[in-house]
């Protein structure tokens, strides 16, 4: 979805709660990363988008900067280069935190968002028709009356 979505997006915006494998996927997009919490390179981050943003942005596209929302300003700085470069500007941008309602009208013009809220198993088959039950003999089966039935999930 991810590499999909950097053929027609200047910037994808990945969200969900920690720990949920946000930086883990977009690091197999990416070919260069900031990661913004790092202890030894934060101080050199937040100089850096103080003095000199553009600077920031420099590296190898899609650069992936994790934990964006250490810099709230990296938010608009992506934008205006998106908006003002004659080359493809692809950008991935991870965090914990939600984007702030004001900036949130941005993310449908410029922005792509990708939820990585993971789902219960429940949720999936209730949110995707295209799954089916099989249980634990490989046979297609109907949905379990409880969920603690031993079974999987299989694309068609």
């Amino acid at each position: 979805m991810i590499a999909e979505r950097l053929a027609y997006s200047g910037a994808i915006l990945v969200e969900g709660p920690k720990w949920c494998g946000k930086t883990t996927t977009c690091e197999q997009h990416a070919k260069s990363i900031a990661y913004i919490s790092d202890p030894d390179m934060r101080e050199y981050y937040l100089d850096m988008a103080r003095m000199r943003m553009q600077k920031l942005l420099e590296g190898e596209q899609p650069r992936l900067f994790d934990e964006w929302q250490e810099i709230p300003e990296l938010w608009d700085a992506i934008r205006f280069s998106i908006d003002h470069s004659e080359e493809d500007a692809h950008f991935l941008l991870t965090g914990s935190a939600v984007v702030p309602k004001k900036k949130r009208a941005e993310v449908v013009k410029v922005y792509t968002p990708v939820n990585n809220r993971m789902e219960s198993q429940y949720e999936v088959i209730q949110n995707d028709s295209t799954n089916d039950i099989i249980d634990s003999d490989g046979q297609k089966g109907i949905y379990p009356d409880s969920l603690t039935e031993d079974f999987a999930l299989t694309k068609k």
